[in-house]
C-alpha cells in the first residue's frame, strides 16, 4: 500500500526508470535503489495498472493506508498489554469461538478455557474438560516447605523430587497414602512443615508430563 502512494507522488519518475530498463529485473532493483522500496513494494508497482493512477483510485488507497496503520497501531498496542490480550481472548470464548494456542501459554489455556484438544505434532494427545482430564491423573503434586532439610524422609517414603529451592519441594506422590506417610515420617522426626499441599496437576505439568516438551494446545 505504502509503496503504491510512493509510485503515485512520483509517476513520472517512476515511468521514466521503467521505459528505461532493459528489463523487469532490473526495473526494480531502480524501484529500491531509489525510493528505498522493499522487494514486495517494486513488485507492486511493476504490477499497478494505470487504472490506479486515477484521482479517486489515489483518495481510496489514501483511506486503506490511513486504514491500515490505524489496525497496525492497534494490534501493536494489544501486544504490548497483557490485558488486552486476555481480553480479547475472554471475548472470543464467550463467543463460543476455538483459539489454537501455544503450549507457552498453558496457565491462560486453563484460566479461560473448558473443552480442550491438546496436539503434539498434529496428533491428538489429550481431549475432553478441562476438570475431566486435571481428575484422571488424581492428586499427585505435592507442595512441602519445611524449616529443614526434608530431604532424608522424602526418599525414605519414596516420593520423587521434581523441584527443589533450599526447604521447598514440588514432589510427585503416588496419592494421598503415600503423601500421608511422608507427613507421618516429618512429623516423628520433628521437622516443622510449613506448606503441605496435595493438588491435582496444572494443565503445563500435565502436557509436560504427557509428551515431555512444548507444542500446540
Amino acid at each position: 500500500m505504502e509503496g503504491l502512494l510512493i509510485a503515485l507522488d512520483n509517476i513520472d519518475e517512476i515511468v521514466r526508470i521503467i521505459r528505461n530498463s532493459p528489463n523487469t529485473a532490473e526495473a526494480k532493483v531502480q524501484l529500491m535503489e531509489r525510493f528505498a522500496l522493499s522487494d514486495k513494494q517494486a513488485q507492486a508497482i511493476l504490477d499497478m495498472r494505470l487504472a490506479r493512477l486515477t484521482g479517486l483510485e489515489r483518495e481510496r488507497l489514501q483511506e486503506e493506508y490511513a486504514e491500515l496503520e490505524k489496525t497496525i497501531a492497534y494490534l501493536r498496542a494489544v501486544l504490548a498489554d497483557e490485558k488486552m490480550v486476555l481480553g480479547i481472548i475472554r471475548e472470543e470464548i464467550e463467543a463460543g469461538k476455538y483459539l489454537i494456542m501455544s503450549s507457552h501459554q498453558m496457565a491462560t489455556v486453563e484460566e479461560f478455557c473448558t473443552d480442550l484438544t491438546i496436539l503434539d505434532r498434529s496428533r491428538t494427545v489429550l481431549q475432553g474438560h478441562l476438570n475431566d482430564i486435571k481428575r484422571s491423573y488424581g492428586r499427585v503434586h505435592l507442595q512441602l516447605k519445611t524449616e529443614e532439610d526434608a530431604g532424608p524422609y522424602i526418599a525414605e517414603s519414596g516420593a520423587q523430587i521434581v523441584t527443589r529451592k533450599e526447604f521447598e519441594y514440588q514432589l510427585k506422590v503416588t496419592g494421598q497414602e503415600q503423601a500421608n506417610d511422608l507427613l507421618a515420617r516429618l512429623t516423628r522426626a520433628g521437622v516443622t512443615v510449613v506448606l503441605f499441599n496435595l493438588r491435582e496437576p496444572s494443565l503445563h505439568e500435565i502436557f509436560v508430563e504427557t509428551v515431555g516438551g512444548e507444542s500446540d494446545a
